[in-house]
């Protein structure tokens, strides 16, 4: 565990006044007999501010002051451990990866409030739009982790202000990749570096594709029976899902419209790498330090 063990002996050196060690004492007792495990160091068991208020006999302002000082480390993570809301704190060093994590949810928080605007005018439904659907969370944390860092707010926009765009590329990208499962064709890394249009086939071709198709309607000519051939399935809203699975068309889609915006950053492959090896576990490693999901377009 991380820098703030619970055999070690705790620190109140940084401490400001006595209400700021009587908290820390507080946090410190929980972390010992009722601590959890999150991110990757133990914390106080999850309890509302007020109730830490009275556990360390301060008032509610005085405890919002003292949590952020240090030694006392507050997550970010205040729901989710119940109904209520509470607060998940815990005595020891800052994180040192805090602020990335501070970026990443702020731009995921960001793409849920957009994403929620957004459906809420589209259906004329704000009630319905309070929150967005649980199970969306983890997909706007998806498109956080792949797209290129500082850059993934505006990409979202842009997707979601030229979705009838985006659903044309990705109907060429599914065929593409439905053509390459038809005919049995494993597409490696070295197709897509030759050709960077076949990028969703790669990523695509351990995907079911025939859910995303629309069987074709049986009508009559010159009195037989005949079948429409199959079309790809059109959403009309944004589809979460669906932008997560194709998120490098939406990437491409803001490339080309901005001309000037260059995600090949090699600093940053490993990164998306990894990202993209989370969501695929059951896929083997194909990516090195200096290699993309992005394959650099010639020229």
């Amino acid at each position: 565990m991380p820098n703030d063990d619970i055999s070690v002996k705790l620190d109140l050196s940084s401490c400001i006044n006595a209400n700021h060690e009587k908290l820390c004492r507080v946090i410190w007792q929980s972390m010992v007999k009722k601590g959890v495990e999150h991110d990757g160091y133990r914390w106080a068991e999850p309890l509302s501010r007020e109730e830490w208020a009275k556990r360390a006999g301060i008032s509610v302002s005085t405890y919002t002051r003292l949590t952020r000082k240090d030694p006392i480390q507050k997550s970010g993570k205040g729901k989710g451990w119940g109904k209520d809301k509470v607060a998940l704190l815990r005595v020891g060093d800052p994180d040192p990866n805090a602020q990335a994590k501070a970026d990443h949810k702020y731009a995921a928080d960001t793409m849920a409030k957009l994403y929620r605007e957004h459906m809420a005018e589209a259906e004329k439904d704000p009630e319905k739009w309070v929150v967005c659907p649980r199970e969306d969370w983890g997909r706007f944390n998806g498109l956080v982790d792949m797209w290129p860092d500082g850059w993934q707010v505006r990409i979202f926009k842009h997707t979601l202000k030229n979705w009838r765009d985006f659903m044309t590329l990705t109907k060429l990208e599914l065929e593409i990749a439905w053509q390459a499962q038809e005919c049995g064709r494993d597409v490696t890394l070295e197709d897509i570096a030759e050709d960077h249009t076949l990028t969703g086939a790669y990523v695509l071709q351990n995907v079911d594709l025939s859910e995303f198709r629309v069987r074709g309607k049986i009508k009559r000519v010159n009195g037989k029976r005949t079948r429409d051939p199959d079309t790809w399935r059109h959403y009309n809203r944004p589809y979460p899902r669906f932008l997560l699975l194709l998120q490098h068309v939406a990437l491409e889609l803001f490339r080309m419209d901005n001309p000037n915006f260059s995600y090949w950053e090699e600093d940053q492959a490993e990164r998306r790498a990894t990202a993209y090896a989370e969501q695929h576990p059951d896929e083997e490693s194909w990516f090195g330090p200096e290699v993309s999901l992005y394959v650099k377009p010639p020229g």
